[in-house]
């Protein structure tokens, strides 16, 4: 396949299987990826990451101090925690320049605003407050 703002030769689509990064990326949407190193990343980039002990991760970057020897993922989503990752434990970093999404309707966030009302809901029970 190739893609007229994919400029790499060695280009792959990943889909994503997670709402961790909605509303940017879409649960059941493709990503578009170009193959990128770890050093050549900006900070707060979306990338694809493939990690020896965690798999497939789809999240923004964030750098810790150059020193350190480990990056943090981010998620768009507030209700997903920040991912560390070794740098020792990273098998490929992929760049994605664009994402194709099957959803033409707001399903997907309709579908996201009562999960999470639910979770507040259940927070609130637990804490007995109401």
């Amino acid at each position: 396949y190739s893609f007229p703002f994919v400029t790499s030769e060695n280009s792959r689509a990943f889909q994503v299987t997670s709402n961790n990064m909605f509303p940017t990326i879409e649960e059941n949407s493709i990503v578009i990826c170009e193959t990128v190193e770890i050093n050549n990343i900006s900070d707060n980039s979306l990338i694809v990451l493939i990690s020896k002990e965690k798999g497939l991760l789809i999240n923004r970057i964030s750098k810790s101090n150059k020193s350190d020897n480990f990056i943090i993922l981010k998620n768009d989503n507030d209700f997903y925690t920040d991912i560390r990752v070794d740098l020792s434990e990273i098998k490929e970093v992929w760049s994605i320049v664009g994402s194709l999404s099957y959803e033409l309707n707001n399903q997907n966030k309709l579908k996201l605003l009562s999960e999470s009302l639910k979770k507040i809901d259940n927070f609130l029970d637990k804490q007995n407050v109401k």
